[in-house]
């Protein structure tokens, strides 16, 4: 871990009170507290310091015309009562290409 990050666990665990009846065996590294701290990190504490899980981008697109045209193409426009609002739209808007 990062030397920011114990200093931060070190500060927030000495900041703690200990019972005046609990006693230890071992000398502790803060004295407030009688026993070594045990704190979990949390994942805002790693996010602040910079720790972060980055998942690789720009692999969603792999084209495929057969894929495209099936999808988009003109006979699967006509199979359909929506497709087939579709291709009035365009043709009243004067596209050059209906579909693909």
């Amino acid at each position: 871990m990062p030397r920011i990050l114990h200093r931060i666990v070190r500060s927030l665990s000495c900041a703690r009170q200990s019972p005046s009846w609990v006693m230890s065996r071992r000398p502790s590294p803060c004295p407030l507290l009688p026993f070594p701290p045990t704190i979990r990190i949390s994942s805002s504490i790693l996010e602040a310091i910079g720790q972060k899980r980055f998942a690789s981008r720009g692999t969603e697109y792999q084209p495929s015309q057969r894929k495209r045209k099936r999808k988009h193409g003109f006979l699967a426009r006509k199979r359909s009562g929506t497709g087939k609002r579709i291709l009035v739209r365009r043709r009243e808007k004067g596209r050059t290409f209906l579909t693909h």
